[in-house]
């Protein structure tokens, strides 16, 4: 199980793995170099990473009862909400001590 891929690993190949954005940004890494075009060297963690954080500090539940509260037709709700999910997660960090 490969949980963080460089991005000279990346390529559209790898899309489940780690997403589009991260296999596009792997793929300009890797073919822009040539003409000339630098792209900072960088890292994408896996979506198995994600679910192995998410399952391993048991917010689950808490990134779902957030999100079910969600209005989608409203930019203060997304804000709101997108806020409290970064508090879930940046909250694991505190925990641990990082």
């Amino acid at each position: 199980m490969q949980l963080i891929f460089n991005f000279n690993e990346l390529d559209n190949s790898k899309v489940k793995e780690v997403g589009g954005k991260n296999a596009s940004l792997g793929e300009m890494f890797k073919e822009l170099d040539s003409e000339g075009i630098n792209i900072p060297d960088g890292f994408a963690t896996s979506a198995e990473a994600y679910w192995k954080f998410v399952k391993e500090n048991d917010i689950l539940d808490p990134l779902k009862e957030t999100l079910a509260s969600l209005d989608k037709d409203s930019d203060d709700s997304l804000k709101k909400t997108g806020k409290k999910c970064r508090d879930i997660v940046m909250g694991v960090s505190s925990r641990n001590g990082s």
